[in-house]
């Protein structure tokens, strides 16, 4: 399945450099073509780092070491950088309890986590429409819910929706690797957390993720 993925932008990039070799070719058409070869590059490289998260998850490599975080700043922080990244006009609303203040969690999960669900909520809904990230603080756990107004996801792909390289009917050319949300699944899980979906199509998704606070810095 990984050499199925590669081949695509290979063959893109491939192509494309076989075009750049004709003398006869316009700027413009030139740097269009360079923009195609970079943005199959970027495909490869999110594949690739994709494939190794996935892979360290699955040998059972990847640590926890959790420490005294602040989640309403790491939350406001990783908005800013998401926002950043994107360049689009979602608007991003944070909802915090008051009672969220220093909890101890692996801060690399938390990020992996929600950069990759805030990231999908962006992609998969419109540049105007608006995604919400609630946060709320239990004694024994945090429950982060991230929730969009884009194109949803069916019944019959929400059952498949956390396998390796899967992607739903409905996404048409929006570029993805199929693997964020296995990867998701799997880190959540390792560190006794859960992960779930509700989703209607032409409405929204909303992921909620539970997971647990350690008593103790590690």
């Amino acid at each position: 399945m990984v050499s199925h993925e590669f081949r695509n932008p290979l063959n893109t990039i491939a192509g494309f450099t076989r075009l750049l070799e004709q003398d006869k070719l316009s700027q413009e058409k030139r740097a269009d073509f360079f923009q195609r070869i970079q943005a199959a590059v970027r495909r490869m490289i999110a594949l690739l780092d994709d494939v190794l998260t996935l892979s360290k998850s699955e040998a059972n490599r990847l640590t926890s070491h959790p420490v005294g975080l602040a989640i309403s700043p790491l939350c406001q922080k990783l908005i800013e950088e998401i926002k950043f990244s994107t360049s689009t006009g979602h608007t991003i609303n944070f909802n915090c309890e008051d009672e969220c203040v220093t909890v101890y969690m692996n801060e690399a999960l938390v990020r992996h986590v929600l950069t990759n669900l805030l990231s999908n909520a962006i992609k998969y809904s419109a540049p105007d429409s608006s995604v919400e990230l609630r946060v709320q603080c239990q004694s024994q756990a945090v429950i982060f819910q991230v929730q969009d107004e884009g194109i949803g996801i069916t019944p019959k792909d929400q059952q498949r929706l956390f396998e390796s390289f899967y992607r739903a009917s409905n996404v048409g050319n929006i570029s993805g690797t199929g693997l964020g949300l296995a990867i998701v699944k799997q880190l959540v899980e390792r560190h006794g957390g859960t992960v779930t979906v509700k989703s209607e199509i032409n409405v929204g998704t909303t992921f909620t993720v539970t997971l647990p606070i350690s008593s103790e810095m590690s």
